[in-house]
C-alpha cells in the first residue's frame, strides 16, 4: 500500500507548501488583511471531470433540460402537422428519459462524489476541532506539510494540535466550502481534491479565503482516507506554491 512519505503527486502540481491546514485560524490571524477575495486565475487546477459520467450521475440537470427542450421542440413540430398523437408521444417520452436520468443520478454515487463529501466532512471536522471524525479521516500515516516541518506532520501531531488549540484560542465562529474540485486517479486507488474555504476565525471576526489540495487513498475497505494535505493559497498571504 502507498503511504503519504512515498506518494509524489503528477509534477504539473508537485511543489507545494506553507502552513498547514489544520492551523488555518493561527495562519489566517498573524496574516494582515489584503484585498483579495477569491484565488487567482493563474492558481494550479485540478482537471475538469470526464463529461459522460459527469453529465449522467453526476450533474445530470444540463442534460435533462436539453431532453426535455428536444421533446418541446419535437411535440410542437408534430402538432402544427396535426399529429397529435405523435405530439403527445414525443413530449411523454421527454419526461421520461428525464425522469430516468434523475432516478439515475440519485442512485449512482460516483468516486469523485464520495471524495467530495469526504473533502467537506474534513473542512467541517478541522473547523469544529473533531478528533472522533479526524481519526476516521485521515489515513494513519497522513501527512500535512508546510514549509516548517519539511518532513511534514504526522496523524498524532495533527489530531493533536487541532484538538488543543481550535478548541481555544483559535476557533472557528463560522466555515463555509465554497467550491471542491476532484479528480480520482491517474494512480489507482489515489484521488486528489482541492477545496476553497471561507473561514471567519473567533480571533479576527473577518472572512477570510483559504485553498489547499488534500490527497486521498483508497482503503481495501472502499474508505477514502486522506493521506496529504498541502496548502496551495492563503488570504492576506497569496500563492503558497512557491513559483
Amino acid at each position: 500500500m502507498l503511504d503519504a512519505r512515498a506518494y509524489q503527486p503528477p509534477p504539473a502540481h508537485a511543489r507545494r507548501h506553507g502552513c498547514p491546514a489544520c492551523a488555518l485560524s493561527l495562519c489566517l490571524a498573524a496574516a494582515p488583511a489584503l484585498a483579495i477575495l477569491t484565488p487567482p486565475p493563474s492558481l494550479p487546477s485540478l482537471p475538469r471531470p470526464p463529461i459522460v459520467p459527469h453529465l449522467l450521475f453526476e450533474s445530470p440537470l444540463p442534460l435533462v433540460f436539453a431532453v426535455l427542450a428536444a421533446g418541446c421542440i419535437a411535440a410542437i413540430a408534430f402538432h402544427r402537422r396535426a399529429r397529435t398523437k405523435h405530439a403527445g408521444l414525443a413530449a411523454g417520452a421527454s419526461v421520461l428519459v428525464s425522469g430516468v436520468l434523475l432516478a439515475l443520478a440519485s442512485l449512482v454515487e460516483t468516486p469523485r462524489e464520495r471524495v467530495i463529501a469526504r473533502t467537506r466532512l474534513l473542512v467541517d471536522a478541522v473547523a469544529r476541532a473533531d478528533a472522533n471524525t479526524l481519526e476516521d479521516l485521515l489515513a494513519p500515516d497522513c501527512l500535512v506539510t508546510f514549509d516548517r516541518a519539511p518532513n511534514g506532520w504526522e496523524k498524532p501531531e495533527t489530531v493533536d494540535w487541532i484538538s488543543d488549540n481550535l478548541r481555544g484560542r483559535y476557533t472557528v465562529a463560522q466555515h463555509e466550502v465554497t467550491g471542491v474540485q476532484a479528480q480520482v486517479g491517474p494512480q489507482r486507488g489515489l484521488a486528489r481534491t482541492r477545496p476553497a474555504v471561507r473561514v471567519t476565525p473567533d480571533i479576527t471576526g473577518r472572512p477570510h479565503a483559504f485553498v489547499c489540495l488534500i490527497t486521498w487513498r483508497k482503503d481495501p475497505d472502499g474508505t477514502w482516507r486522506a493521506l496529504r494535505i498541502e496548502p496551495l493559497w492563503l488570504q492576506g498571504y497569496g500563492d503558497l506554491t512557491g513559483r
